[in-house]
């Protein structure tokens, strides 16, 4: 017997076991398209001028695996889901790194580290006050550890649906590979 694809398996569910991973993957672009379009408001009605064009890259990256993402529902082919994990993977580097220079910046108060995080964070002046800026420099380390928790679920949602598709399709050409064999086999000589 061949590969059976039970589509309501406990393999295939998310959030708690509450949920098909396919739903779950569902939620996830809604959550990314609502982030997508926060982004451009803010840009829209705050507009600065600090890492613009990294904010650009970021929205046609997410843009993009949002597309794909949602073609990988349209189309259910698991090939769909990989540039979502793949920027949800260079996200979360990129969040590590901005975390470890968050941190340099707490210890060092003359550091490339704590303008950088400064410009980040929308504070260019350099009067403000230090205790200012090293609220500034923890609220933006902490709301990256969030982000990276947040990415790192919904890429793991996302890799699960993955997984869905892929058994999906082996289980549906196995399928049609065992009636394609039947039809064509030759009934046996019963003369020999």
């Amino acid at each position: 017997m061949g590969p059976t694809f039970d589509a309501n398996s406990s393999k295939y569910k998310c959030c708690c076991n509450a949920v098909n991973v396919k739903t779950g993957a569902q939620i996830v672009a809604i959550v990314t398209a609502l982030q997508l379009v926060l982004m451009i408001i803010d840009k829209v009605a705050f507009f600065s001028s600090g890492y613009l064009s990294y904010e650009i890259a970021i929205f046609i990256a997410w843009g993009f695996a949002l597309a794909c993402l949602i073609n990988a529902f349209r189309t259910e082919r698991a090939v769909y889901c990989a540039p979502y994990i793949l920027v949800a993977i260079l996200g979360f580097i990129i969040a590590v790194i901005t975390i470890i220079l968050s941190v340099i910046a707490l210890c060092d108060n003359t550091s490339f580290a704590r303008d950088f995080v400064l410009t980040m964070a929308g504070d260019e002046e350099k009067e403000t006050d230090a205790d200012v800026k090293q609220s500034a420099t923890q609220l933006i380390g902490w709301t990256i550890m969030m982000e990276i928790v947040v990415e790192s679920y919904f890429a793991w949602i996302v890799y699960k649906y993955h997984i869905f598709l892929r058994d999906q399709q082996l289980s549906r050409s196995f399928v049609a590979t065992v009636q394609y064999s039947t039809r064509t086999a030759e009934p046996a000589d019963s003369n020999s």
